[in-house]
């Protein structure tokens, strides 16, 4: 820092260096000194690169604390100002994404939930636009999903307490097959039989490109270079609708691996639609304290939803425990019982009816042998097939 008061004062390297301050101090518990530092990084980028990408980001990080602090006016306008820069410089990329997020939670805390919701929406959009092309570390790809994957539960919760399970359902969905991306990278897994090497060396050349462009228009000035931003951001359009054509094309050639790459999550009504009669469809979403279940069948006009009091810390040394003791031959028996009662028990009356029970799990329920706490609980007596 002294080193760019006396070298670069006023600079931009000064002025980001004073943002990284600004968020230590965040961490630290310290917001009035992160405001400070916030404003002046912020005022440094309006002399020196007004409208720039780094005004963007200043302004996000400062909108965002204000919000917190209850300054929801000024939050506002330095908000959808930082909105305004990335549409214009970074459409579709996740700081876009999380200046939506933060204009959405900003008019929630005004108790305007339309507005809201719209916000939360296009976050959404913007934030699965990046495809699962997330790649790093495992470290990195753990940190990315529990900031964004969290958005997921957020705007679930949401839409439970403003009474529409089928749209809370649906964001579910939307996770689960974010989280399917992610493995797919993670692992990467390449299922491309079906398509000629020609079209998936377009596919991989389309996005390398998009993504030069992207990186390329953060970089430009809106008062010295807007002829330069209108050439990248009307390129950027023309890769995007190639991108949807070579996604259509993909489609008719391996439908098999268009699922997996560009997997459609499914509605509440298409869900159980494609239900059989007699199957009962076991959702969870696990939290930090809670555990949302729906419960899906295909005669219910809407999903039955319980909320379990039980979190995920709970859920991964109870499932650690039990496989702990299926592996050792031990009584498991205390250890079933308990995961019944807390996963089985609050839906045992629509689960003592069914003839198959569908799980999709979450979290540490991927681990669970949910076979085992049939068969222990008290409806183990009646034969079911899980799917």
């Amino acid at each position: 820092m002294e080193v760019y008061r006396t070298v670069a004062p006023g600079g931009l390297d000064h002025a980001q260096t004073l943002d990284n301050l600004g968020a230590v101090e965040i961490a630290l518990g310290n917001e009035t000194e992160a405001e400070r530092l916030f404003r002046e990084s912020l005022g440094m980028i309006r002399e020196t690169a007004p409208g720039s990408y780094h005004e963007g980001i200043a302004g996000d990080h400062l909108g965002t604390l204000l919000r917190d602090r209850g300054d929801l006016e000024e939050a506002e306008a330095v908000l959808t100002r930082a909105l305004e820069i990335f549409e214009r410089l970074s459409p579709g990329s996740l700081v876009h994404s999380d200046a939506l997020f933060e204009l959405g939670r900003l008019h929630l805390a005004r108790n305007e939930v339309d507005p809201a919701l719209g916000y939360f929406m296009r976050s959404l959009d913007a934030f699965e636009n990046q495809r699962g092309r997330l790649g790093g570390s495992e470290e990195i790809r753990a940190r990315y999903t529990e900031r964004y994957g969290g958005r997921y539960r957020e705007l679930m919760e949401i839409f439970l307490r403003e009474g529409r399970p089928k749209d809370a359902f649906h964001i579910l969905e939307r996770s689960r097959a974010q989280g399917l991306l992610r493995m797919l990278a993670e692992r990467e897994m390449v299922f491309d039989a079906d398509v000629p090497a020609e079209m998936e060396w377009e596919r991989i050349l389309v996005n390398q490109e998009y993504d030069k462009v992207q990186h390329r228009l953060q970089g430009l000035s809106p008062e010295k270079e807007p002829e330069k931003i209108e050439e990248d951001t009307a390129r950027m359009q023309e890769l995007r609708e190639k991108q949807d054509a070579i996604r259509e094309r993909i489609r008719k050639r391996s439908p098999r691996l268009a699922s997996l790459r560009y997997p459609r999550p499914l509605t509440f009504d298409e869900t159980r639609k494609l239900l059989d009669p007699g199957t009962l469809m076991l959702s969870y979403s696990v939290g930090r304290d809670t555990t949302i279940l729906f419960a899906v069948e295909k005669g219910l006009p809407k999903p039955r939803v319980v909320e379990l009091e039980v979190g995920r810390a709970d859920l991964e040394r109870a499932v650690r425990r039990l496989r702990s003791e299926v592996r050792s031959l031990g009584n498991s028996r205390d250890m079933d019982l308990k995961l019944c009662d807390w996963l089985l028990e609050p839906i045992m009356d629509r689960v003592s009816h069914a003839k198959r029970l569908m799980i999709c799990p979450d979290g540490p329920l991927h681990f669970l042998p949910f076979g085992l706490l049939v068969r222990r609980s008290r409806i183990g007596h009646k034969s079911h097939k899980k799917m």
